[in-house]
């Protein structure tokens, strides 16, 4: 499996592009015909610029989703505190504490701008507040906070050009003991790119009986261990369909991918939009999808920067 450098080089030899690593690799520089584009880490300069900013905001996309009347996961923004700020009489942590009350003991704190699961939290104790508010300091002042839903599935819709180019299901990092292999080796099926490196733990060795569920993280992502699945049911992916296609068009996104749960209790609701392209190569691949489809995202999404 090529690497995301590597699918966007053949893509430029093919499409006849020099492409060039900046900034020790975080901006790519592409160039034909004497015209410059360029991309940022895994985001394509394909969306307004504001619009790609919007999506890079959990509370700032929740709003505008809102605006639109379309089905989002309830979204509370908290302002932390400086002595020069306007908020300053806002205090964090009393604040977040009235949320976890007003949602029953059971929330979700994440900062607005990150990706991969890596500074989102699920708080079921009062006392894990402080110190999770001090973790999401040093990733800046802005928090949100969700009340925690019991979710049964989590999609992924990528759309390019506006279209739906391909959507799959999020599994959990959950495993079932069949009586014979390890905690470790049943992980390692789920998705050992995420896992070859975390199970040296002496528990992961257990072999589990027969029907006995373990689960690694509550997290869906496929970068906290996570694994995907085809959808199968032809009524969900009409669901999806109809929920994310407007907003797709009516924002004029041309790029992006839009997470949407499904409740225990059967509603759909958007998590949150995506400007970069993430591990879309290992999804796409993990699902079977040919390589050709994966080689067509990249020319097609490269050769969309240079018909502006």
């Amino acid at each position: 499996m090529k690497s995301f450098w590597e699918e966007m080089n053949v893509a430029c030899k093919e499409l006849g592009i020099e492409m060039k690593l900046l900034v020790k690799s975080s901006v790519i520089k592409l160039t034909k015909n004497n015209q410059i584009r360029f991309v940022y880490g895994d985001r394509f300069d394909v969306n307004p610029h504001a619009l790609g900013s919007i999506m890079d905001d959990k509370y700032a996309t929740y709003e505008v989703l809102k605006e639109l009347k379309a089905p989002v996961v309830e979204t509370s923004l908290v302002l932390q505190p400086r002595e020069t700020d306007t908020f300053s009489s806002v205090k964090t942590i009393s604040l977040i504490e009235k949320y976890f009350e007003q949602y029953h003991n059971n929330i979700v704190i994440k900062s607005l701008i990150g990706s991969s699961g890596k500074t989102v939290f699920h708080i079921k104790i009062k006392e894990e507040i402080k110190p999770t508010v001090e973790k999401l300091l040093t990733h800046g002042f802005l928090f949100a906070v969700s009340p925690f839903y019991q979710i049964k599935k989590e999609y992924r819709l990528i759309y390019l050009d506006g279209k739906c180019y391909a959507m799959y299901a999020k599994t959990l990092p959950k495993v079932v003991g069949d009586g014979k292999r390890s905690i470790r080796e049943l992980l390692m099926e789920k998705n050992a790119k995420f896992f070859f490196t975390r199970l040296n733990a002496s528990k992961y060795s257990t072999v589990l009986k027969k029907g006995v569920p373990y689960q690694y993280d509550w997290k869906f992502n496929y970068s906290c261990g996570g694994g995907i699945e085809a959808i199968k049911e032809k009524s969900v992916k009409e669901k999806l369909l109809k929920i994310a296609d407007p907003v797709i068009s009516t924002l004029g996104i041309s790029f992006c991918s839009i997470d949407i749960i499904e409740t225990k209790e059967g509603k759909f609701l958007i998590l949150e939009l995506n400007s970069g392209i993430g591990q879309l190569t290992e999804t796409l691949s993990s699902l079977g999808e040919p390589k050709k489809k994966i080689d067509e995202f990249y020319k097609r999404i490269i050769s969309s920067l240079f018909e502006k």
